[in-house]
C-alpha cells in the first residue's frame, strides 16, 4: 500500500481581504479536526523556514497510512501563518524532489 502525505502551508493573515479569506478557510479546516495533533495530523509552526522535524513526520506518515502536515500552526492548534509562503514552498519542493534527501515523493 502506498501512503500519501499532504502538506498545507497556512498563509500569514493581514488586512488584505484575500489573505483573510484564505485564513478563514484554513481555520475551518483546523476547527473540523479539533486543532489537535494525531497520528495522521502534524502541526508545525515553521516560523524560521522548514522545521527539521518536518522530515520525521513525513517519513512516519509515508511508512504508515499517510496524513496531513499543516505548516504555520503551533502545536496547540493556534495559527501563526507563514510570511514568505512562496519561498517556503520552493524550498520544500526542491528538497522533496531531491533523491539524496527523500527516497520517494508521496505528496498529493
Amino acid at each position: 500500500m502506498i501512503s500519501s502525505v499532504k502538506l498545507l502551508p497556512l498563509p500569514e493573515c493581514s488586512n488584505n481581504s484575500q489573505d483573510v479569506n484564505q485564513c478563514n478557510d484554513i481555520e475551518k479546516i483546523l476547527a473540523s479536526i479539533d486543532c489537535g495533533e494525531s497520528e495522521d495530523l502534524e502541526l508545525k509552526a515553521a516560523k524560521g523556514g522548514l522545521p527539521k522535524s518536518l522530515w520525521e513526520s513525513y517519513s512516519a506518515m509515508a511508512n504508515t497510512k499517510g496524513g496531513i502536515i499543516l505548516l504555520g500552526v503551533e502545536d496547540d492548534g493556534k495559527p501563526n501563518g507563514i510570511k514568505e509562503i512562496d519561498k517556503l514552498k520552493k524550498e520544500f519542493w526542491n528538497l522533496i524532489n531531491n533523491r539524496n534527501k527523500v527516497n520517494a515523493n508521496l505528496l498529493k
